[in-house]
């Protein structure tokens, strides 16, 4: 099983480094679910590299598509073109895709969402309810911007008591997203499980 995982953007001036990155728990996590992590480079984003990133798709032959967390939308164009394509194209083929907080947002903008700033603070914990099993579970907030609305043909999966949606589900589609970072926290845990069969089943 291979899953296409996005990467970040990230800056170094001092060395004068564009770089394309991504955090090694949530590839440890990856491999730990049974899947062979491939890593999709941000240049094939740009309008050039269609072709490119066409025949990058054909060659790796993947199975799920995990669109990471990191960076605000908006920040990186090559980016944002990048995941928006492989949203389109894996909603065709009929293909999972998970989306990890900002993948969240992306996600909820291809269905008609849009963001805006939340109210829950930066690196506290909150108390998350599963609209499914009603259990509760605890989490680190990790992002300043979160969805007004859940998007069309989605049903909400996690939220916290305050209205903030922590999770979506699509109805029809294989197309899931969390504002929770699995790899950051929930070692051996349903989360863990979870991501598991909803790639290989």
């Amino acid at each position: 099983m291979r899953i296409l995982i996005s990467l970040r953007n990230t800056v170094i001036q001092n060395l004068e480094e564009n770089r394309d990155s991504i955090d090694k728990r949530l590839i440890k996590l990856i491999m730990e679910i049974g899947a062979l992590p491939i890593l999709i480079p941000n240049d094939f984003g740009k309008s050039k590299n269609k072709k490119k990133l066409n025949n990058f798709i054909k060659l790796v032959k993947p199975n799920g598509l995990l669109l990471s967390g990191g960076e605000n939308l908006n920040k990186n164009d090559d980016r944002d073109n990048l995941e928006n394509i492989l949203i389109s194209y894996f909603l065709k083929k009929n293909k999972p895709i998970f989306g990890i907080c900002r993948g969240m947002q992306i996600i909820s903008k291809n269905f008609r969402s849009s963001l805006k700033k939340t109210k829950l603070r930066v690196r506290k914990k909150y108390k998350i309810q599963s609209c499914f099993d009603k259990t509760f579970h605890q989490a680190k907030c990790y992002f300043k911007w979160e969805i007004s609305k859940c998007p069309q043909n989605f049903n909400i999966s996690l939220y916290t008591r305050n209205g903030t949606i922590w999770g979506i589900k699509h109805k029809y589609k294989k197309c899931e997203a969390w504002m929770l970072h699995p790899e950051r926290e929930f070692k051996n845990s349903k989360f863990k499980i979870h991501l598991k069969n909803f790639f290989s089943s």
